[in-house]
C-alpha cells in the first residue's frame, strides 16, 4: 500500500509541473511520442528519488536538477526565464511542505521531522497548496510588466529569491531547536506567502495605474481627433457644393466658346480641391487619431506630410506601446523639419498577420549615426533622449527593432515588430 501511494504521488508530482510549466512557458513542438517518454523519464526518476528519503535540503537541490531537465527537454524560452520559473516551484514546494509540517505539528501535536507520518499524512495537503501556488504562479506569469522600471522588475526576481533563502534558515532552525516555536514559524511561512502576493499584486496594479495614465492621453486624443473629423466632413461638404457650381459656370464658359477663360478658371480653383482633410482612415482608430494629429501639427508648421497605409491585417500591437512609438518618432521628424526650409515628412505603414513596419522620413540637417544611435548636442539629447528612450522600450515588448539612417538631407528612421504577439 505504501509503494502505491508512493508511486502515485511521485506520478501526480510530475502531472503538476508538467502543468504549471505548461502555464509558464511555451511547450516545444515535440511529436506526442516525444513527449510521453520525456514524461515517462521524469516520472521514472522522481520514482527512484522519492525512495532514497533525502534530506530536506538535498531532495530540494534534486528536485532542482530534475525540473530544470524538464524545462530544458520540453519547453521554450531562454534559460533564465526557465531557472526563474524553477525556483518560484521550488519555493511553491518548500512553502506548501513548510506549511502543512508546521499545521500538523501545532495542531495535531506531531514531531516537525517524523518523517513517515509527515509524509503520509501531510501529502494530500501539500499537493493541494502546491496546485493553488502553482495556479496563481502561472496567473501572474501571463501578465507581462513590461511598462515597469528595471528597479521593480529586478524586485520582482529578488522577493522569491530572499524568501527560498528565509525558508531553508527556517527550516534549519525547526529541524534543529530543542523547543521550536511552532505557532510563530507558522506565522513567518504565511508572512511570507503574504509578502510576495502582495509584491505581485502590488505590481500589477501600479502597472495597470501607468496604463490608465496613457489611455486618458489617448482618449484626450482620441476627441480631438473625432473634433478633425467633423471639422473635414464639414470642409468636405462645403467644397462638393462650391464645385458643382465652379462646374456649372466652366460649362457656360465652354457652351459660349470661352474655352481659354474656362481653363484659367480651372486653375484658379485648383487649390480648393487639394484642400488638406483627414490623411488617415485606415479604420484604426489609434493609428488614424495620432496620423491626423499629427497632421495638423505638421501643417500649421508648413511642413508637407504624406502618409502611405498598406494594412492588411487588424493591427495587434497594444494602444499604448503603439502611441509611443508614433508620438515619439514623428514628434522628432517635425521637430527636425523646423530646421531646415524643405520640410517634408512621409510616412509608410504596412501590417499583415505577422508583422508590423513603420517608416519615417523627413528632410533634416546633418546628423551623425553610430552603432543606430544619433549623436546629439547636450541639449539635444535632453530633449530627444527619452522619446528615444520610449520607441525602444515599446518595440522591445513587441520583440521589434529599429534602423536609423541619414542620406542626403533626408532622415529615415524604420522599425519592424511582431503584429501577432500576445
Amino acid at each position: 500500500m505504501k509503494n502505491i501511494i508512493e508511486i502515485a504521488s511521485c506520478i501526480l508530482d510530475i502531472i503538476i509541473v508538467f502543468i504549471y510549466f505548461n502555464g509558464v512557458l511555451e511547450r516545444k513542438e515535440n511529436n506526442g511520442k516525444k513527449l510521453l517518454v520525456f514524461w515517462c523519464g521524469a516520472v521514472v526518476l522522481n520514482i527512484i528519488r522519492s525512495n532514497f528519503f533525502l534530506p530536506f535540503l538535498a531532495n530540494i537541490c534534486v528536485t532542482i536538477v530534475l525540473w530544470s531537465l524538464i524545462a530544458l527537454l520540453c519547453f521554450d524560452g531562454t534559460y533564465l526565464r526557465k531557472l526563474f520559473f524553477v525556483i518560484i516551484n521550488i519555493i511553491a514546494i518548500m512553502i506548501s511542505e513548510i506549511l502543512t509540517a508546521l499545521f500538523l505539528s501545532l495542531f495535531f501535536k506531531l514531531e516537525y521531522d517524523d518523517g513517515f507520518t509527515m509524509r503520509y499524512l501531510g501529502m494530500a495537503l501539500s499537493t493541494l497548496l502546491l496546485f493553488i501556488f502553482n495556479t496563481y504562479a502561472v496567473y501572474i506569469a501571463k501578465k507581462r510588466y513590461r511598462n515597469l522600471p528595471i528597479k521593480y522588475n529586478i524586485l520582482i526576481i529578488l522577493c522569491p529569491l530572499f524568501s527560498l533563502y528565509l525558508l531553508l534558515l527556517l527550516d534549519s532552525y525547526i529541524a534543529q531547536a530543542r523547543n521550536p516555536l511552532y505557532l510563530m514559524s507558522f506565522i513567518a511561512v504565511i508572512g511570507l506567502v503574504y509578502i510576495n502576493i502582495m509584491v505581485f499584486d502590488f505590481f500589477d496594479y501600479y502597472e495597470k495605474g501607468l496604463r490608465a495614465q496613457t489611455l486618458d492621453v489617448i482618449l484626450k486624443a482620441n476627441e480631438e481627433n473625432y473634433k478633425i473629423i467633423e471639422e473635414n466632413e464639414r470642409e468636405l461638404r462645403i467644397i462638393r457644393h462650391d464645385i458643382m457650381k465652379y462646374m456649372t459656370e466652366i460649362s457656360e464658359m465652354i457652351n459660349n466658346g470661352n474655352g481659354e477663360a474656362a481653363g484659367k478658371y480651372a486653375e484658379g480653383i485648383s487649390d480648393i480641391v487639394m484642400k488638406d482633410t483627414s490623411v488617415s482612415r485606415s479604420g484604426n482608430l489609434i493609428l488614424d487619431t495620432i496620423l491626423n494629429i499629427e497632421s495638423k501639427k505638421a501643417t500649421a508648421l508648413g511642413i508637407k506630410y504624406d502618409v502611405k497605409l498598406n494594412i492588411t491585417e487588424a493591427i495587434n500591437v497594444s494602444s499604448v506601446d503603439l502611441s509611443s512609438i508614433l508620438y515619439n518618432a514623428i514628434d522628432n521628424a517635425i521637430e527636425a523639419c523646423e530646421k531646415v526650409k524643405e520640410k517634408y515628412i512621409l510616412i509608410s505603414i504596412t501590417a499583415d498577420d505577422k508583422t508590423l513596419k513603420i517608416s519615417i522620413e523627413n528632410t533634416s540637417q546633418p546628423v551623425t549615426i553610430e552603432n543606430n544611435k544619433i549623436k546629439t548636442t547636450k541639449a539635444d539629447h535632453l530633449r530627444h533622449g527619452y522619446g528615444i528612450a520610449s520607441i525602444k522600450k515599446a518595440l522591445k515588448n513587441n520583440d521589434g527593432f529599429i534602423t536609423l539612417n541619414y542620406e542626403n538631407g533626408i532622415f529615415a528612421c524604420r522599425m519592424m515588430m511582431k503584429n501577432n504577439i500576445q
